[in-house]
């Protein structure tokens, strides 16, 4: 029972993995209108767009020390294109909780 359990599990794992290789097949390695330069791959289906920057550099004794953040988002992509996530705050648990 327990062999025909783990087996079965195995055939589903496979059967999801190569389903997630199969989708968003015929869509492009990055999405339209982003520049390679502007794009970082994390994987084939996901991948972060760095926007430009806009506001000016930091002058003084911390633009030697820290460099300024990096502003974009994500893109995911799925059967039909690239979709950008958004990430939504959590909600806020009581007082100083969350």
């Amino acid at each position: 029972m327990r062999r025909e359990l783990s087996s079965g599990a195995i055939v589903v794992a496979i059967s999801l993995l190569s389903l997630s290789l199969v989708r968003g097949q015929g869509v492009p390695d990055r999405p339209q209108g982003v520049t390679a330069g502007a794009w970082i791959s994390l994987n084939p289906r996901l991948g972060f767009v760095v926007a430009p920057a806009a506001r000016a550099p930091v002058a003084g004794a911390n633009a030697l020390l820290v460099a300024p953040p990096v502003e974009g988002y994500f893109m995911i992509k799925g059967e039909t294109g690239w979709s950008r996530v958004v990430v939504a705050d959590p909600m806020k648990g009581p007082g100083g909780t969350g």
